[in-house]
């Protein structure tokens, strides 16, 4: 089970931290400092990241900036060879991590020695024209140098930002009633949020939205949700960032 951060702690390692004090100690088999980094199969099928991620609870870092909320993960990954190919395969379920920049050098500081590289990825759907809205996810991967092919571990920072917005409401609004919301069985949650001493709250309109399993998950994906209150057949949620 992945070990909380006290409250007032951030997880914000170096790339050389990452490298030395987490990737190399997985692979030698050493204890970690930390245990909050999951181990995840990221490329393959049905591996869209919001499903890859959905049973995870713990390890989550969030963070509010302007009209967007971010949610970060660090987790383990194998890479995979393309069949009968040396490329390393980046598929995804229904699309690819693309978009590809670097290798960038990662230097240990104190002999100057290059332990290894990281790349960045943003996360491409095959069907641009989805309605869904699962946000916008980035990935930075971090790898031994000489040892990012297939079969390879590595480990990786992994992002997922949501824009709160009208547009946001009314994309819920459209989404089909008839599925469940991801662990609250058939709810209504007042959402868009309104902003109130660091938490999200419902709609002060008091409009309730029925809203599905995979948008409440990409919404709510890695803030501590807690039921406040309610009146009949409605709940209200906050969600603390």
């Amino acid at each position: 089970m992945a070990m909380n951060i006290p409250i007032g702690f951030r997880f914000i390692p170096t790339d050389e931290e990452l490298i030395g004090g987490f990737l190399w100690p997985r692979l030698m088999g050493m204890e970690l400092p930390w245990n909050g980094i999951v181990e995840k199969d990221i490329y393959g099928d049905n591996a869209e990241p919001w499903k890859v991620f959905s049973d995870v609870v713990d390890g989550w870092q969030t963070k509010k900036e302007g009209s967007a909320i971010k949610s970060s993960i660090y987790a383990f990954t194998t890479l995979k060879n393309v069949p009968n190919s040396k490329r390393i395969s980046r598929r995804a379920g229904g699309g690819t991590w693309g978009g590809q920049t670097g290798p960038k050098k990662i230097i240990r500081s104190d002999t100057g020695e290059i332990i290894g590289h990281s790349k960045m990825f943003s996360f491409e759907r095959d069907d641009k024209a989805a309605p869904e809205d699962f946000g916008h996810w980035i990935m930075h991967e971090y790898s031994l140098s000489g040892r990012a092919n297939g079969g390879d571990l590595v480990v990786c920072k992994i992002t997922n930002c949501i824009k709160v917005s009208a547009a946001s409401k009314k994309r819920a609004a459209q989404i089909d009633q008839d599925q469940l919301a991801v662990g609250f069985k058939k709810q209504k949650i007042l959402f868009p949020a309104v902003e109130e001493e660091g938490f999200i709250v419902g709609d002060q309109s008091g409009q309730a939205l029925d809203v599905d399993d995979d948008f409440v998950q990409s919404l709510i994906a890695g803030l501590d949700v807690e039921f406040v209150g309610g009146a009949g057949d409605e709940s209200w949620l906050s969600a603390q960032f």
